[in-house]
C-alpha cells in the first residue's frame, strides 16, 4: 500500500535483515545471517529495490558481495569496527558510531542508541517520534528510555535479551523475534516469551509468521 513509511523484518533464520521504505527511499539493516537462511538478493531483485544505503549494525556482515554486484547498495553504513570487504570499493562507505543520527528522508531518521562495542542498537523514529527499536545489543547496553510501539529483541530473543524492566520503559505493542524454526539453541528464550506475554506485548516471530511488516 502507498505509505510514508514501512518496515519489513524479513525471515532470514536467526540473523537480522530489516527492509525499512522511507518516504520512497529504501534502506536496509543488515543482511540476514547464514547465507543459507539470507534471500535478500532476491527480494531485492523480486521487487526492484536499489537500496539508497545498507546500516550493517555489526563488526562484519554477510552476504552483501550479490547485492554490489548487482548494483543495489547506494552507500553502506558501517560502526567504527567494521572490518572491510573487497567489494566496498564499489560505494561510498560512511561510518557511523554511538548517538548518531541516519537521516533517511526528510521525516525519517535512524538513531544509534547502543552498542557493547561489537553491536549497535538502533531506533527508527518518524516525525521526532520513535515507532521501532532495532535492539542488536544486551538492554542493558542501550540507552533509550522513551516508549515505542515495535521492538525487535536481540539475538533470536535469546536470554536476558527481554526483560521486565525493558518492556515496562518500552511498553511495545508488538515484539517480533528473528530465529530460525526448529533452532539447536531452543530460541526464543522461553522465559522473554512468558515476559513479554505478561506485559501484554503481542509475539511474532518470522520462523511462524514469516516476514512481519509494520506500516506507519
Amino acid at each position: 500500500p502507498s505509505v510514508p513509511v514501512r518496515a519489513v523484518i524479513l525471515d532470514v533464520g536467526t540473523g537480522d535483515a530489516i527492509h525499512i521504505s522511507a518516504e520512497g527511499k529504501d534502506y536496509l539493516i543488515d543482511n540476514g545471517g547464514n547465507l543459507q537462511y539470507s534471500n535478500i538478493s532476491d527480494y531485492a531483485e523480486k521487487n526492484r529495490i536499489v537500496f539508497e544505503g545498507v546500516i550493517v549494525t555489526n563488526d562484519r556482515t554477510k552476504n552483501l558481495k550479490q547485492l554490489a554486484a548487482t548494483n543495489r547498495i547506494g552507500a553502506l553504513y558501517v560502526p567504527g569496527n567494521y572490518q572491510a570487504k573487497e567489494y566496498d570499493a564499489q560505494y561510498p562507505v560512511k561510518e557511523y558510531a554511538l548517538y548518531d543520527k541516519i537521516q533517511m528522508s526528510d521525516n525519517v531518521l535512524l538513531e544509534n542508541v547502543g552498542s557493547d562495542g561489537k553491536y549497535q542498537s538502533l531506533v527508527l523514529h518518524y516525525r521526532g517520534q520513535p515507532v521501532c527499536l532495532f535492539a542488536q545489543t544486551m538492554p542493558e547496553d542501550m540507552d533509550f528510555a522513551e516508549k515505542v510501539p515495535v521492538f525487535k529483541p536481540a539475538g533470536g530473543g535469546k536470554e536476558g535479551a527481554v526483560t521486565n524492566a525493558l518492556l515496562v520503559q518500552l511498553q511495545p505493542q508488538y515484539a517480533v523475534i528473528s530465529v530460525k524454526e526448529k533452532n539447536r539453541k531452543e530460541l526464543p528464550s522461553p522465559a522473554g516469551i512468558e515476559l513479554l506475554r505478561a506485559n501484554g506485548v503481542k509475539l511474532f516471530t518470522t520462523a511462524a509468521d514469516g516476514h512481519f511488516f509494520y506500516f506507519f
